[in-house]
């Protein structure tokens, strides 16, 4: 995801971190795009959030109040690699929303839970930008 001038979602070509960056440019490790293939989940339409810097998907794991994202080659049924983006929040099908973590630059996945207890428009759950 990409606004110029606002924190990006930030991959790597040289690993599979995840990262926000700030002062954002375009460059390609900032750029992201939805995969082709879909699925419905809950009345969402579901896609892979692509890299376009590395061609990973954004993918994360489950079963924690805070899940380890990263770029990961896509593919395999993995549920932890699907997203949404409605209401200017990106959630995965295992239920858990993307975040920041409490000093910015960190990111990973909390449940609905987390996002109760800490306010749904917190800027750390909320995302914006455009897909190039």
């Amino acid at each position: 995801m990409n606004d110029l001038g606002q924190p990006c979602l930030t991959s790597s070509t040289a690993s599979s971190n995840i990262w926000v960056q700030y002062s954002c440019s375009g460059n390609g490790a900032t750029t992201w795009h939805w995969g082709s293939e879909t699925n419905s989940w809950q009345g969402h339409t579901m896609r892979r959030l692509v890299s376009n810097a590395s061609g990973d998907c954004l993918t994360t794991d489950y079963g924690a109040e805070t899940n380890d994202v990263y770029g990961a080659p896509c593919g395999g049924g993995r549920t932890g690699q699907f997203w949404t983006a409605d209401d200017d929040q990106i959630q995965n099908q295992n239920t858990n929303y993307l975040r920041t973590s409490d000093s910015g630059d960190g990111v990973f996945t909390s449940p609905k839970s987390v996002i109760t207890k800490y306010g749904i428009n917190e800027t750390r759950f909320v995302w914006w930008g455009f897909l190039l």
